[in-house]
């Protein structure tokens, strides 16, 4: 397969992907009235504890603008509340209120419910081959990503040819 047609079917591929998790997700958070992103930040919190918004966007791997966002929208709701920590006033704390704490549960509950309709459906030998491939598709973005930031021996165009090839 040539370079052109692989990287157009990853990113065709990808977008699919994406686009039917995105679909689950918001069918499975709707009924609660809680958007995807709420529900996964509500998830977090309770799982977690209190965090500052830096940190929730550190473990969730989102921008901090957009958990702030996201936080903003689910304080006016009144599912958390900030703390202003007590030994250092500029730290806020992002914290689930208690009508949050129900609602979290029953959002948790009914993803792992989701998540297990889905792993239902595939034989444990897909599942491997599933994880193995995106495992070296994933690799194949991080090295690609270092030969291009790090500079490395080899052209970063030569080294992604490589790894597209499979020579690696």
């Amino acid at each position: 397969m040539d370079t052109v047609t692989f990287n157009t079917t990853i990113r065709t591929l990808m977008r699919s992907i994406n686009l039917e998790m995105a679909h689950a997700m918001n069918q499975n958070f709707q009924p609660l009235g809680l958007s995807t992103s709420q529900a996964l930040v509500l998830i977090e919190l309770f799982r977690r504890g209190p965090t500052r918004v830096c940190r929730l966007s550190e473990q969730m791997e989102m921008p901090a603008s957009n958990i702030s966002t996201i936080c903003n929208r689910l304080e006016k709701s009144g599912l958390v509340r900030r703390i202003r920590d007590c030994q250092d006033q500029r730290r806020v704390h992002i914290e689930l209120t208690d009508a949050a704490k129900s609602l979290t549960m029953a959002a948790e509950e009914r993803m792992l419910k989701k998540q297990q309709e889905l792993a239902d459906y595939v034989s444990p030998e897909d599942k491997q081959i599933i994880i193995d491939g995106l495992t070296k598709l994933n690799d194949l973005f991080h090295r690609t990503r270092l030969a291009l930031t790090d500079g490395g021996e080899e052209e970063p165009a030569q080294e992604a040819r490589r790894i597209t090839e499979g020579s690696i």
